[in-house]
């Protein structure tokens, strides 16, 4: 078994980014399957005077994240329709992930954060 180039990354003990940074990963690069990624389509649902929402997006603002279309549900009925159809509750902040919705300001963070470090097929964006 021949073993390509590596891969290093600085994961904490929760698998992600962040302070606690204690581990190096080294992973094989499988490049067919990074080609192959796709930007995934990413839509959040959010009420301005929301202190969890206003968490998410004061982060995304100072992170340089815009590339996540925005729905303000204290202003747009179909927004709220469209979120408690789709995503079962009109609970906010939801981020929708390729039509799957994520709740909890957290976890949204911490998404957005692992997802800046993808490559992705710029084809596809």
């Amino acid at each position: 078994m021949t073993i390509g180039p590596l891969r290093a990354s600085v994961v904490g003990r929760d698998g992600f980014r962040g302070q606690n940074d204690q581990y190096v990963v080294f992973a094989p690069i499988d490049w067919r399957a990074m080609a192959e990624k796709k930007v995934p389509q990413l839509e959040l649902f959010y009420r301005p005077t929301c202190p969890y929402c206003v968490k998410v997006l004061t982060w995304m603002k100072n992170e340089g994240v815009d590339n996540v279309t925005l729905y303000d549900i204290s202003s747009d009925s179909e927004a709220v329709k469209r979120l408690v159809a789709e995503g079962g509750k009109k609970q906010v902040p939801c981020l929708f992930v390729d039509g799957q919705p994520m709740y909890e300001s957290n976890d949204i963070i911490a998404f957005l954060d692992k997802l800046r470090h993808e490559p992705f097929d710029d084809i596809a964006r």
